[in-house]
């Protein structure tokens, strides 16, 4: 398993085999991990990503799983859990 590093943006083209696009705006991403990438928070394999290079992002409903939250130099990756 791979973890996600923070020293660095994410780039979806690095890891594009690892992920599911599952929806694209114009500065976010929301993922499907399909290949057991490891969270950057806490190390335990997450269900979803999803990338922010917005300062601020507001959410329509929180999730039912556990949420992570890390920041790499210019994003903010928001990982949930199963």
């Amino acid at each position: 398993m791979t973890r996600i590093a923070l020293d660095e943006p994410f780039d979806l083209h690095a890891h594009r085999e690892g992920f599911k696009l599952i929806r694209q705006g114009g500065e976010t991403l929301s993922l499907a991990n399909r290949d057991d990438y490891e969270c950057p928070a806490c190390g335990r394999v997450f269900e979803r990503l999803f990338v922010a290079e917005r300062e601020t992002v507001t959410f329509g409903s929180a999730p039912d799983s556990p949420v992570c939250l890390a920041r790499t130099p210019t994003q903010l990756l928001v990982c949930t859990h199963p």
